[in-house]
Order: C-alpha cells, then sequence, then structure tokens
C-alpha cells in the first residue's frame, strides 16, 4: 500500500528522496498522465508548527509568480494531516554544488548565471515581492543550465509597495545586509541587492566575502563591509561588487543600475530581459487539443476553468504539457487502465446483497473469530504485551481439501500458531556492488576516480575523512558523516552529508565502469561542507596511487 495514497489518487507515482529539512522531504515523482517528472514537498502539518505561515507565504508567492527563472509551481494538494506542493523538477542540483564541482567559475559563466538571477530578482521586485533569502542553495539548476529560484517562504509582499519599510530579520546571516544585522527598518530590495553581491562573490572566488565560525566576528565583518578582493578578478567585477556590498544602503547599486552595468552587459550586448510577462500563462491552443480529446470536453470550456489558476490537477496537466511542448515531446495524455469486468461487477454489487457461498463464508469466518478468541484468551498478558498479536483475516477461498467448516477453523488456528511465532526480521542484503549511475539523469555531484576497486576507494575515504575528525557510519557503499559543533555547543550538530561509491558508464576501449564518489549535503553549513567536499576532490585525485 502506498504511503502516501492521496498522491497515488491525484495522479503521482513516487520515487526517491530528493530532498530534505525542517519542514519535512522532498520526492521525486512521476505525474502518470503526461509522464513528465515532478518534485513534490511533502509536509506534515501538526509537525510544522511555527513553519506552516511560511508554507503558506511560499504558496501565495509561487501562485503569484510566472518567471522563467522561478521554479514553477503546478500543483498543490491539502489534506487534514498533509500538504503537498508539487513543483517543477530541476535535474542540475542546487547552484551552489555547481559551485563546489568547479571551486570557482570563470567571469562568463558566472555572468551568464548572474543575469538569470537579476532577471528573476527585478521581475519579483516589479510584482512587489522581496526573497530575503537569496544564496546559492536556494538557487537550482535545470538540465538545459538555467536557474530556477526557490524557497519563498521568507518572502515579504509590503502592502504599501517596495518603497515600505520591513522590520522582520530574517534570512541566512553569511547573506545577511548590515541592516539586518543592526535590527533597523529597511527596503526589502536593497537587502535582496547585498545577497546577490554576496552569490556573485561565491561564483566568481569560490568563498564567501564574510566568513567566520564565531556569528559576533561575522557580524563586525559585515557592519565593516571589508573583504578580499583576490587578484584575479577584473576591474569590472571589482567595481560592480563594490556598489552591490556598498554597507549604506542608500549607496547602494539599484536593480535598475544593475541591469545596465557594463560588466552584466559584457559579451552579451544587452541587459538581461526584464519581461513580466511568461509564456505559461498564455493561452496554447495545442495543449488544449490533447486535453480535450483525451476528457472529450470543449477546448473553451477547459480554459475558462484553467484561467482562473487554481493550480489542481487540470493546472498541473495543463502546465506540464507545455513543458512537453518545450522540450519538443508529443503532447499526449496516457489512457487511465480500465478495470475488468468481474472487478466492476465485485464493486458495483448492492451492500446486503449476498450469494448462499457468500453468507456461508460470513458465518464460517464468525466460527474461526469465536475460536481465536477462545485460544488467545488463554495466551498470559505478559506474552500477549510482547508478540502485538493481531487477528488474523480468513479470506473466502475456494479448496479442495479444505472443503467442511471445521477444515477453515484449523486453518484459521494454525494462522494464529503463525501470528504468536516471533517473525525473523527480513533485512535486505547489503549489495556487493556499487550502484551503476544512469549516465543521463544522474550524473549530478559526483567525482571520478580512476581506481578500479571501489571496496578500496571506500576505505581510503573512511581513513581520509576520520584524520578531519569527521564520524562516519558505513552501510554498504553508502557513507554517512556528521562533523560536531565546538567543544561550547557540543549537541549542535555542524554538518551532515552522505557519500556514496558508485560506478559510472565509461566510454574507454574496455567498456567497463568508472568508480565514482557521489556526494549530497543532508543538513548543517553549506560552506563547510564545501570545505568537505574540496579534501574529497583531492582525495580522488590521489586515488591512482591506491595499490590494486
Amino acid at each position: 500500500m502506498s504511503r502516501y495514497p492521496t498522491l497515488r489518487a491525484c495522479g503521482y507515482e513516487l520515487d526517491r528522496t530528493i530532498g530534505t529539512g525542517g519542514f519535512g522531504k522532498v520526492k521525486l515523482a512521476t505525474h502518470t498522465l503526461t509522464g513528465e517528472k515532478v518534485a513534490i514537498k511533502i509536509m506534515d502539518k501538526t509537525k510544522l508548527g511555527k513553519d506552516l505561515p511560511r508554507v503558506k507565504l511560499e504558496i501565495s508567492a509561487l501562485k503569484n509568480l510566472s518567471h522563467p527563472n522561478i521554479c514553477k509551481l503546478y500543483q498543490v494538494i491539502e489534506t487534514e494531516s498533509h500538504c503537498y506542493v508539487v513543483m517543477e523538477y530541476c535535474s542540475g542540483g542546487e547552484l551552489f554544488d555547481h559551485i563546489v564541482e568547479k571551486s570557482r567559475l570563470s567571469e562568463m559563466e558566472s555572468r551568464m548565471f548572474f543575469r538569470q538571477i537579476i532577471s528573476a530578482v527585478s521581475y519579483l521586485h516589479d510584482s512587489g515581492y522581496a526573497h530575503r533569502d537569496l544564496k546559492p542553495e536556494n538557487v537550482l539548476l535545470d538540465r538545459e543550465q538555467n536557474l530556477k529560484i526557490i524557497d519563498f517562504g521568507l518572502c515579504a509582499k509590503p502592502q504599501g509597495g517596495m518603497d515600505s519599510l520591513l522590520l522582520t530579520s530574517c534570512g541566512s546571516p553569511t547573506y545577511a545586509a548590515p541592516e539586518l544585522i543592526q535590527g533597523v527598518k529597511y527596503h526589502g530590495s536593497e537587502v535582496d541587492i547585498w545577497s546577490m553581491g554576496v552569490i556573485l562573490y561565491a561564483l566568481l572566488c569560490g568563498c564567501l566575502p564574510f566568513e567566520s565560525d564565531n556569528i559576533d566576528e561575522l557580524f563586525k565583518k559585515i557592519l565593516r563591509g571589508k573583504y578580499i578582493e583576490p587578484g584575479w578578478l577584473s576591474s569590472g567585477s571589482k567595481r560592480l561588487l563594490r556598489r552591490m556590498l556598498c554597507v549604506d544602503p542608500l549607496k547602494r547599486i539599484r536593480i535598475s543600475e544593475l541591469i545596465n552595468d557594463p560588466w552584466v552587459r559584457l559579451g552579451f550586448g544587452c541587459p538581461p530581459s526584464t519581461k513580466t510577462h511568461d509564456i505559461d500563462r498564455c493561452k496554447d491552443m495545442e495543449c488544449l487539443e490533447a486535453i480535450s480529446q483525451h476528457f472529450d470536453i470543449d477546448k473553451e470550456i477547459i480554459w475558462s476553468r484553467l484561467s482562473k489558476w487554481k493550480y489542481d490537477c487540470e493546472t498541473a496537466t495543463y502546465l506540464l504539457l507545455l513543458n512537453k511542448k518545450k522540450n519538443g515531446s508529443p503532447l499526449v495524455l496516457k489512457k487511465k487502465e480500465v478495470p475488468n469486468q468481474q472487478s466492476e461487477l465485485i464493486i458495483r454489487r448492492p451492500v446486503g446483497l449476498h450469494t448462499p457461498g457468500q453468507e456461508n463464508r460470513r458465518i464460517v469466518g464468525r466460527a474461526v473469530r469465536r475460536k481465536i478468541d477462545e485460544v488467545t484468551s488463554t495466551i498470559p498478558a505478559k506474552i500477549k504485551r510482547n508478540t502485538n498479536v493481531e487477528t488474523p483475516q480468513v479470506q473466502p477461498q475456494c479448496s479442495s481439501n479444505l472443503s467442511s467448516p471445521a477444515g477453515k477453523i484449523f486453518s484459521g488456528l494454525d494462522r494464529v500458531r503463525k501470528a504468536l511465532t516471533p517473525r525473523r526480521r527480513i533485512t535486505t542484503p547489503t549489495r556487493k556492488q556499487p550502484e551503476i549511475l544512469n549516465i543521463k539523469k544522474d550524473l549530478c555531484n559526483i567525482s571520478t576516480t580512476v581506481c578500479k576497486d571501489p571496496e578500496k576507494v571506500m576505505n581510503q575515504l573512511e581513513k581520509a575523512l576520520a584524520m578531519k575528525n569527521v564520524i562516519c557510519s558505513r552501510k554498504g557503499f553508502v557513507l554517512r558523516g556528521k562533523l560536531k559543533s565546538d567543544v561550547a555547543d557540543k549537541e549542535k550538530l555542524k554538518l551532515s552529508f552522505e557519500l556514496e561509491i558508485c560506478l559510472v558508464p565509461s566510454m574507454n576501449k574496455e567498456n567497463l565502469p568508472v568508480v565514482a564518489i557521489k556526494r549530497k549535503r543532508l543538513k548543517g553549513d553549506s560552506w563547510m561542507y564545501k570545505k568537505i567536499c574540496e579534501e574529497i576532490l583531492n582525495f580522488t585525485g590521489k586515488c591512482e596511487t591506491i595499490p590494486e
């Protein structure tokens, strides 16, 4: 039985978990009608607590926003216990992981990404929103390397417009503007510009402009606004960073000036697009035709419902069809399976109408339950408590050697005996070989090695992490690492991550797979994770020296 029957009923087939957080988890899923991949945030309302308003704020913002560089909302499903948010799946991972992989980006690649961030943030501000939590971890990449901004839980839409002052201090400390730290009133657009400056610095330099393990020292650095300018930065990038990371918000560059900055335009000949019009809100006749033919409903009736943008199952189907059209896939909706005739008859039989055979089985069932009660009543209370006995259900099956009611009763007693016998735990056998990754889907956040023995790579990796005082636990070819905080705060988890030894298809002459390390941050400080990843990348470069 599916753990989330609501999602299955709404036409989604769940796959693996692709993200976790304080709000719940994110699952990869397939929209069965279109066959498109989606990401579904699954949130337990009882566990959200103070985060519930954030979730509602994010959903409200995403319903009002539509831009190519903002992660699309497809559907919102709400029950008494859970909230499911179906969103665009970005297979390229976090921008942060892209920085980790390359250590630092070239100016041209940084500019390409940064222009997309400018376009999205300009649209946000024009729509009356301030994001207030911009950072590489909140920017995803799709399969075509297009950026998608996510996580609008801390966004604000001032009632008086973007010129209105805000007071709530929020966001991530390393990306926070000085006015946020000071606790004074501020403009949402100005704190977004500061955060964008920190992102640009991270893209160009592979590190943060303001860093410290001590939060007070970090805040002092931000308030001073002094940071190191590496020698490889061009004069144009240095000038732009100074204008964005300006401590005085009144002197900080505005988004309109940022769009037309010479460094931003260099190599493109034009400023980033600031159009607020998005094709996903347009009427597409081909997609409407596909839905019309599948459900046998007039196109105009369908559009009259879709244009209300309720973000229900119809909205999801239409937006995913638009996505298929964009990717050049045929606009075909899959047919639903039709139940067979027998099951249809069973479902439609009136309640209370039974055949003679059914009545006999009902009598036998009652007899079995009475006999079970007699047997279980003789069991000592202690055993009952420890064995967790459940009353077995007798299936209405016909059998040649159990033709009498007595035979069926003894069959029931035999089931009681089995229920009282402690079950042997079925454990999933540990894989003897690493998983072979799909070259089209899974080559994200991996580092290849030249060693041919996965076990030796794992052993060497465990030793390398132990030398860094990282607590590790191994299960098969998966290594989970934890790094605790300093002595003053022992209980606080500073970082949690997962490394998996896997095999990657190779194009060499021998056609043998390559041993690789797949990495994933679970919780904790992103830039500490980056340092660990740099050690791993350094380690993989030495793997060829591991004796075979």
